[in-house]
């Protein structure tokens, strides 16, 4: 009997490790993550740093004179979430008027469409009326076997 005790303590330890774990990693206080905002032109304007938003028409041409990039995600995808992880990690260094715009992949047929977006972990760089300029997919994770990080990646795509 004791050692079906252990057994389901142990079990529900390690659920609550999982859950907190996964909250530390979701949680971001920065103010330029913007995650179901709208963003207004003034607000990119005046911004020292870029934003990782939710895609949006209205957040796409908030930023009329800048970088966007559309971002299709997976939440299922591990290349898509350690892109996340590492865009996170480095939203103070995103450059000013460069906006990654997320999108769920699952669910943005029409852009998928539109843009002829394949797979997941693909970024589509589009100018301020949203036509597509330039194409990238890392569906194999290829940004971590050559040594630039996943946000590094994205950022040097944008100014190309």
């Amino acid at each position: 009997m004791s050692k079906k005790l252990l057994a389901v303590v142990g079990i529900v330890i390690a659920i609550i490790a999982v859950f907190v774990v996964t909250s530390l990693f979701n949680s971001n206080s920065n103010q330029n993550s913007t995650k179901s905002k709208s963003l207004t032109t003034e607000q990119v304007a005046s911004a020292s740093t870029g934003f990782y938003t939710d895609y949006s028409t209205t957040n796409l041409a908030a930023n009329p004179d800048g970088i966007n990039i559309i971002f299709f995600h997976a939440p299922w995808c591990p290349v898509c979430r350690a892109a996340e992880k590492d865009i996170n990690a480095n939203l103070d260094k995103i450059p000013k008027k460069f906006q990654i715009l997320k999108t769920d992949y699952d669910t943005s047929a029409e852009l998928k469409k539109k843009y002829g977006v394949t797979t997941q972990s693909t970024y589509v760089k589009v100018d301020k009326d949203g036509n597509k300029l330039a194409m990238m997919n890392d569906f194999n994770g290829d940004q971590v076997n050559s040594g630039i990080s996943p946000f590094q990646k994205i950022i040097n795509f944008g100014n190309k």
